[in-house]
């Protein structure tokens, strides 16, 4: 069994479809095929039904998927390690990201690629279990997210860091010069707010709670750029992270009157995996970034 074999056969379990796994893979589709069908004898069973141009995993083929892709990302693991041996700086690091911590790090970007030119950075912008469950299979090397110590289960922390809820306005709003905003003085202007599965809102509505108050929300939207923009046309007021304005500058951030807890940010990667040494900097280079906003 070799492991251009396991990549075929993974290349096709993903497309279901030997023509375009063959000119993804740069080969014939005879000799793909061929490969295939070695893999199956060696195995002593099909791997893939195939009836005509229609192709589908056979039950074997379902299992050995998990362990074709298991052993790959052990050999890419064992490669990044003998790479950092020889105190390379180079590889792809495929990192998760949510817009609270984005804005930040459009300064380390730069700098970053322009420092290490042999490293290529991959970013996926998805919500907290998005990016979770793309670091459970594999497809980033680490994600900065919300969460608590619950995660440690499944993920290794590499850092914590503070967020902290803001009220936040444009300089023409009339609470713009307010040293603080208490939640009882939200009802005295329109209140947009992210939408319930933003962590924001959770802490927010547990603040709420245990005051007994509950403003009037007359918007709710679930994408922090369109809530920022709202803001700016002076009418409206939201509650976010200091660190999702970051590169807001026109936007005003203001403590709120009533006690609030930090929401707790992360880097995670997958439990037990292996960490480059490009990875190790990149981390090293964001945290520096994200612990400089202060509260």
């Amino acid at each position: 069994m070799e492991l251009h074999q396991l990549r075929y056969f993974v290349k096709v379990a993903e497309l279901l479809h030997f023509t375009k796994a063959s000119e993804e893979l740069y080969i014939s589709q005879p000799a793909l095929s061929q490969q295939i069908k070695q893999l199956e004898d060696e195995l002593k069973v099909p791997l893939f039904y195939r009836k005509g141009r229609n192709t589908q995993l056979t039950q074997a083929g379902e299992i050995f998927l998990d362990y074709a892709k298991q052993t790959l990302s052990v050999v890419k693991q064992g490669k990044k390690a003998i790479s950092d041996l020889r105190n390379e700086v180079n590889g792809t690091i495929k990192i998760g990201i949510m817009y609270s911590y984005f804005a930040p790090l459009v300064d380390l970007l730069p700098k970053f690629c322009n420092k290490y030119p042999n490293v290529s950075l991959s970013l996926h912008y998805g919500n907290d279990e998005d990016n979770k469950t793309r670091l459970l299979n594999s497809q980033l090397n680490l994600a900065l997210t919300f969460g608590d110590n619950d995660v440690e289960n499944q993920f290794d922390i590499l850092a914590k860091f503070e967020a902290f809820p803001k009220v936040i306005v444009s300089k023409n709003h009339p609470f713009a010069s307010k040293e603080t905003v208490s939640i009882r003085e939200l009802n005295d202007t329109l209140l947009a707010l992210p939408t319930e599965e933003n962590i924001i809102r959770s802490t927010m509505n547990k603040l709420f709670e245990k005051h007994k108050f509950y403003p009037f929300i007359n918007t709710e939207i679930n994408d922090a750029n369109l809530l920022f923009d709202l803001v700016e046309k002076d009418k409206f007021v939201t509650i976010m992270t200091d660190t999702a304005t970051y590169s807001r500058k026109d936007l005003v951030l203001i403590p709120l009157k009533e006690k609030t807890n930090s929401v707790q940010g992360m880097i995670l990667v997958k439990k037990g995996t292996f960490i480059s040494k490009a990875t190790h900097i990149f981390i090293d280079e964001a945290i520096a970034i994200l612990n400089s906003i202060r509260k």
